[in-house]
């Protein structure tokens, strides 16, 4: 059974560099997702609200730093920044607030110097980190992926500066995992 699921990480991460999502600007956070790019239609359609707000808060905390991508390190920034989901209040009950994680975050990758493009791309990580959710979501037998399935997939991404922000924030991660399961049990 492991081997079987470690096929499908592996295969998960070949199809992540395969896609080219791109989620559309949006000019107002509380306006609804208006348009997704046609190849992204079907992948996002299992997305919550929540998930697809934290993609479009990372997409302008990327804005903000001035990259034109959006990073496993701007999801988690989407995460704790969306604030209501099972992320946010288990990274908060984790003491992992806005605040510190962007300054983790300009300490890692600092800030970028370019004109940010309108439509900013998932880095191949961060597209690993959405196909993990999803089958983090799968193997809890859910037909959703919600902001949880977002930060267990962060998590079983492993070594991404999202990652490491919340490992040099003092978080255990296998602890963290455990709190997120614990809460959609």
């Amino acid at each position: 059974m492991k081997n079987h699921s470690n096929e499908r990480v592996r295969n998960a991460a070949k199809n992540a560099l395969n896609k080219s999502w791109i989620l559309a600007p949006r000019n107002d956070a509380s306006e609804e997702v208006s348009s997704v790019q046609e190849s992204s239609k079907t992948f996002f359609g299992q997305f919550t609200d929540k998930a697809i707000k934290v993609l479009m808060l990372a997409q302008g905390e990327s804005r903000r730093l001035k990259y034109n991508f959006v990073g496993s390190e701007h999801i988690l920034l989407g995460l704790i920044g969306e604030g209501t989901g099972i992320a946010a209040t288990t990274l908060n009950s984790n003491k992992v607030n806005l605040k510190n994680a962007r300054i983790e975050v300009e300490k890692i990758i600092g800030r970028g110097s370019d004109d940010v493009a309108a439509e900013i791309p998932f880095t191949p990580r961060a597209k690993q980190l959405l196909e993990l959710s999803k089958i983090e979501a799968e193997q809890l037998g859910h037909n959703y992926v919600g902001t949880e399935h977002l930060l267990l997939g962060l998590i079983r991404g492993g070594d991404g500066v999202g990652v490491q922000v919340l490992r040099n924030l003092g978080v255990n991660l296998q602890k963290l995992r455990n709190l997120v399961l614990q809460a959609i049990a």
